[in-house]
């Protein structure tokens, strides 16, 4: 979805509408981002994650956010 300042701006059909975190009170707070890449120690140490991949790509997920 395109991002907007204002959540009057966002063009959002109802086949994404119940996808959508409305954002409407003010002040709006913070949001905490983490960026995974290396899963290696989820693979030996949690079995049922012993085939989950690194992320590539976290850099640029990183980046198009700054």
């Amino acid at each position: 979805l395109p991002m907007s300042d204002s959540p009057r701006e966002q063009n959002c059909g109802s086949e994404t509408s119940d996808k959508v975190y409305q954002m409407e009170s003010k002040p709006r707070g913070y949001c905490l981002i983490f960026n995974n890449y290396d899963f290696s120690i989820a693979r030996k140490e949690v079995p049922k994650l012993h085939s989950i991949k690194d992320r590539n790509g976290t850099d640029l997920d990183a980046d198009a956010l700054s």
